[in-house]
């Protein structure tokens, strides 16, 4: 399912979606505008953190990370 939020003649469609991401996520990033994270970033290595922003930047896509 999806969540559509509505304001005016704005809308935003929030899909989430499981995925094993041992490995880049590379095309599970085709077709979205925006890749969001909570609590996950101290969990991967350094070179996986390398390969995901080569890969956002490769798919021109803006990352909006939380960290606590």
């Amino acid at each position: 399912g999806a969540l559509h939020l509505r304001k005016g003649d704005r809308e935003i469609i929030v899909e989430t979606h499981k995925a094993d991401l041992a490995h880049h996520p590379g095309r599970l990033l085709e077709g979205i505008d925006l890749l969001t994270a909570t609590a996950f970033f101290d969990l991967v290595s350094p070179q996986w953190m390398d390969g995901l922003c080569d890969d956002l930047r490769a798919y021109q896509l803006p990352l909006y990370a939380i960290l606590t």
